[in-house]
C-alpha cells in the first residue's frame, strides 16, 4: 500500500486546514462554500484576468471580506489598460462583491475522486458496484 492510503491528505483550500473527511463534513453546513475571486492587472494596452486560489468560507460576510483584497487589487492595478481594463475590473469587482465564483461543486468532484482513489488503493470495495 502507498503512503497516501495511510496518511491524511490535506485539501488545497485557503481559509482553513482540512483533511478530506473534515472538508466533506464542513461542506455539509448550510452556508459553507468554496469560492474563487477575480482580479485583473493592466499594462497600458494589455489586461490580464486572473482567479484566486480556492477559499473555504462559512458565510456570505466571510466571502465578502475575502474578496475585498482582490477588488482593491483591481482598482489599483486593473483599471489602467485600454479598453479591457475598466471592463474586466468592474466585472471582477462585481463578482467579488457578490461572493466570488462558487467552486463548491468543483471541490466536491475533486473530493469524490480522491476518496475513490484512496479506496481503490486501499482495496475497499464500493457496495454500490458489488
Amino acid at each position: 500500500m502507498t503512503e497516501e492510503a495511510h496518511s491524511p491528505i490535506m485539501v488545497p483550500v485557503r481559509g482553513a486546514s482540512f483533511t478530506i473527511p473534515q472538508l466533506v463534513e464542513a461542506l455539509a453546513e448550510p452556508d459553507a462554500r468554496c469560492v474563487r475571486f477575480d482580479y485583473c492587472i493592466s499594462f497600458i494596452l494589455v489586461t490580464v484576468r486572473y482567479t484566486s486560489p480556492i477559499y473555504f468560507t462559512r458565510s456570505h460576510d466571510a466571502r465578502l471580506f475575502r474578496g475585498l483584497g482582490y477588488s482593491a487589487l483591481c482598482v489599483l492595478l486593473g483599471l489602467w489598460g485600454f479598453p479591457w481594463g475598466p471592463i474586466l475590473s468592474i466585472r471582477a469587482i462585481w463578482n467579488n462583491f457578490h461572493g466570488g465564483q462558487d467552486a463548491t461543486d468543483e471541490m466536491q468532484k475533486w473530493l469524490r475522486a480522491r476518496i475513490y482513489r484512496a479506496e481503490a488503493v486501499s482495496g475497499i470495495s464500493d457496495p454500490q458496484h458489488d
